[in-house]
């Protein structure tokens, strides 16, 4: 029976981990990940001194890329190298961008990601789950901007009292705010830098914070 895992790959010498998604047949196949910096950490400190864990199991793909672009973060403490993980599949956004490549100029594509011209008409694992891994993505990226809706549900332009949801944006770090909630994972810890923006911001319409932004109104 094939098993879709959710794994964590810890460092006993230093506490720093991996975590990642493993289709496999044998929890026990001696998997540690594939990513560049575990590699490197299991070749320097020697495989011995790390322990694996099965966080979670899954009977399909879908489920177990869902937990890991929930898990997966960035830092110090890990050996990911990016939030919400797809390891060598690298960013929902350059996947998302190789399905152009067919219909690109030859001028157009030269400005892409070397990793993904290299592939030459795909990374095997990616076009095996890349219907998956979409998806996954695409409810993810839902999930993040709908994160931000809630929070201003119910409050109001602290200038004019407008309190349409959609018209409300945080002053000053509103682009900042928005541009780093579609990238890091969809768990609280992974949203910290968001929230303490948020707490730094004041809530405006999009009209006062036009505004604000060119010093033509004040407010407390």
């Amino acid at each position: 029976m094939t098993i879709y895992s959710i794994y964590k790959t810890t460092n006993n010498i230093n506490g720093k981990y991996y975590i990642g998604a493993h289709k496999t047949k044998n929890l026990n196949d001696g998997y540690m990940g594939s990513g560049i910096r575990i590699k490197q950490a299991i070749k320097k400190y020697g495989r011995k001194n790390f322990t694996k864990e099965i966080l979670y199991e899954f009977d399909n793909s879908e489920e177990m890329f869902e937990k890991e672009q929930e898990l997966v973060e960035t830092g110090p403490h890990t050996y990911n190298m990016q939030d919400g993980g797809g390891g060598e599949w690298g960013t929902v956004e350059k996947i998302l961008r190789f399905q152009n490549l067919k219909t690109m100029s030859d001028k157009e594509i030269s400005k892409e990601p070397k990793k993904i011209k290299k592939s030459n008409g795909g990374n095997a694992h990616y076009e095996k789950y890349k219907e998956t891994i979409k998806r996954v993505a695409r409810r993810n990226y839902r999930k993040r901007i709908t994160l931000l809706n809630e929070i201003l549900d119910n409050k109001s332009c602290v200038h004019c009292g407008e309190s349409e949801t959609m018209c409300l944006k945080f002053y000053p770090h509103d682009l900042k705010i928005r541009r780093i909630t579609k990238n890091v994972g969809t768990n609280d810890k992974s949203r910290q830098e968001v929230f303490h923006l948020i707490n730094e911001s004041k809530v405006l319409c999009s009209n006062c914070w036009i505004k604000a932004y060119n010093d033509l109104i004040e407010f407390i």
